[in-house]
This record gives structure tokens, C-alpha cells and sequence, in this order.
């Protein structure tokens, strides 16, 4: 993994109330380059594709890194990647709320709202070009994903280097006891 690969990176993040409770996502994408670049950042991140077990990537893989910012460790690498979140995100984070971690493999505006956004977490997720683990996850182990039913709607609460704010759902819950994503995505309604 390369510092350049690394600093093209763009990332979005949003809080999202699920059937898992509340869990704080962290989009990464390229708006240009290979997919391999992607496939191996998801790997680095040890990140597993949507109808795979979505595994724990560990406690210590998301650092809060000040009020609006967080670093990501990357296995097999000496540089980490460090991107912008909101205030509510990081202090989510920092009191040990869970963080679904994405890496989308086609390419995103950097920059892009969230209809952009939402419409592209879907694509992929459906298109099986989005990896996907959460970090902070209670319990040993991998917890179970596949498709499901809508279970949670999120605000996007930071979309790219602009910080421009907007409405993204997500769907990720719990089914029977397996953690679900789900790549049919509903608009946030409301504040």
C-alpha cells in the first residue's frame, strides 16, 4: 500500500441507529484508480465481501485522533490513514461505540452528497463491490452477515473533504442473532 494509493482516498461517515443499535459508519472510495488498489486497501483492512461473515477488524483498528478527525490502522503497512468525521461521530467512537468500516471499489466523487452516496453503497453492496468489517464489536469472533431487511436509517453527517451534510440510509441489523446489510437503501426522513 502506497502513500499515494492512501492519500487518494475520500471518506464519508454517519452515525445510523440499527437492528445492531447504533453503529457509526466510515465510508472509504477513490474518485479514480484501479479496483486492485481498493481490493488491497479492503484486505489491508482486513475487510470481507457483503454475504460473508462481516468480521470483527479489531478494537484498535479506528483511533479517534482529536474532535473531528480519526486514523485507521492498515495490516501490513507503516502508514495508517487518517480522514475527517464529524463531532458526534468521533465522540461516539471514542465512548466505545461500534464503527462499520466500508470500502467501496468503484470509483466516488470526491465531495459526492448524499444521494450520490447512498445510491453507491447500494450499487456495490448489490454489485458485490463493497468490503465491508466493524471495529469496537463486542463478543470474540465473526459476527454473521447477508442480505435482509431494511433495518436502519442513517444521516450523513460528514461527506467528504467539504463537510457537506445530508441524509444517507443504510441498512445493517441483527436477524436471529447474525448481523445483516442490507443493499436496499432507504432516504432519512426527518432532522
Amino acid at each position: 500500500m502506497t502513500r499515494a494509493v492512501i492519500g487518494s482516498v475520500a471518506s464519508w461517515a454517519w452515525l445510523d441507529q440499527t437492528g445492531f443499535g447504533p453503529v457509526a459508519f466510515l465510508l472509504l472510495a477513490r474518485p479514480e484508480g484501479e479496483p486492485e488498489e481498493l481490493e488491497e486497501l479492503a484486505d489491508a483492512l482486513a475487510l470481507a465481501q457483503p454475504g460473508r461473515k462481516l468480521p470483527d477488524i479489531g478494537a484498535d483498528r479506528v483511533r479517534v485522533a482529536g474532535a473531528t478527525r480519526v486514523k485507521l490502522r492498515l495490516d501490513g503497512c507503516v502508514h495508517r490513514i487518517e480522514v475527517s468525521v464529524g463531532e458526534r461521530w468521533a465522540r461516539f467512537v471514542e465512548r466505545g461505540g461500534p464503527v462499520a468500516v466500508l470500502v467501496g471499489l468503484e470509483p466516488l466523487a470526491r465531495g459526492a452528497g448524499a444521494e450520490a452516496v447512498e445510491a453507491y453503497v447500494g450499487e456495490c453492496v448489490a454489485g458485490d463491490r463493497m468490503r465491508l468489517g466493524v471495529a469496537g464489536c463486542v463478543g470474540p469472533g465473526s459476527l454473521p452477515v447477508r442480505a435482509g431487511s431494511g433495518l436502519g436509517e442513517g444521516r450523513l453527517e460528514e461527506v467528504g473533504e467539504e463537510g457537506r451534510a445530508g441524509a444517507v440510509g443504510v441498512e445493517i441489523g441483527v436477524v436471529d442473532g447474525e448481523v445483516e446489510a442490507d443493499a436496499a437503501l432507504r432516504p432519512h426522513q426527518g432532522p
